[in-house]
């Protein structure tokens, strides 16, 4: 592949982004919670359809 037919890195962190939306959408209109990481406390939560959390243990 030549140069020219790569994407940028901001296209790349766009389409992850929407990847990880679509992803957490698709998780809570099936009412399965998600496991997220609070980037300041380094703690894992279930993150629930309705808004909820709990800490995982």
């Amino acid at each position: 592949m030549r140069r020219e037919d790569y994407i940028s890195d901001a296209e790349v962190v766009k389409r992850a982004n929407a990847a990880v939306r679509l992803e957490l959408e698709k998780l809570k209109a099936l009412d399965i919670p998600a496991v997220i990481c609070d980037g300041k406390s380094k703690k894992l939560y279930y993150l629930y359809s309705d808004g909820s959390r709990t800490e995982v243990e």
